[in-house]
């Protein structure tokens, strides 16, 4: 962290302090500390100018949708509510939004947020679209976290939990082998 906080000070990279921001804000992710998560991108968003962001929608909803699953898990309802709703904006001209960078995670917390207002079976459906376009796209992270989000939601049969269960087993022990794999190489 100390050296990518050294190359970005010293990089020509045009909006670095923007750049620190969203490199944090993935830190702040991997350790779960998602308020602190949030903050960082927020401040991201504030330090890239609008003409900029309006040259890359697909990225800044990628931001949006983030930035709204952090805010859930956060427990804040209302700032996640609100960066939905500009993820949605960010989209608005293109034709096929669902092909969008992290879709996925723009329907989870989507589901989240339903789930927040007590709408079962529209949570349910979130889940389900978020779960076959992390499919689609192969995003096996995006997969791990819907089926880890979807069980702690307690909204399926036990038939249907013990599916998301063993696929969940999947993916971690096939990202145990792949860690293992790469400790052994590095040595």
């Amino acid at each position: 962290w100390n050296e990518l906080q050294e190359l970005l000070k010293n990089s020509n990279i045009p909006y670095r302090e923007a750049e620190y921001y969203y490199t944090l804000s993935k830190i702040y992710d991997i350790d779960a500390n998602y308020c602190k998560a949030s903050e960082a991108r927020i401040k991201y968003l504030s330090l890239v100018p609008l003409d900029i962001q309006k040259k890359d929608p697909d990225y800044i909803f990628a931001v949006y949708a983030q930035n709204a699953f952090v805010q859930m898990k956060c427990g804040k309802v209302d700032e996640a509510l609100q960066s939905i709703k500009k993820a949605d904006k960010t989209i608005v001209k293109i034709p096929q939004k669902t092909n969008s960078s992290l879709y996925e995670v723009y329907e989870l917390a989507s589901a989240m947020l339903e789930l927040e207002n007590g709408e079962t079976a529209k949570a349910k459906e979130l889940f389900s679209n978020a779960y076959t376009k992390s499919k689609e796209k192969n995003t096996i992270a995006a997969t791990k976290l819907i089926l880890t989000e979807r069980l702690a939601a307690k909204i399926d049969s036990p038939e249907e939990q013990l599916s998301f269960l063993k696929e969940l087993d999947e993916i971690t022990k096939k990202e145990t082998l792949n860690t293992q794999k790469i400790t052994k190489q590095q040595k």
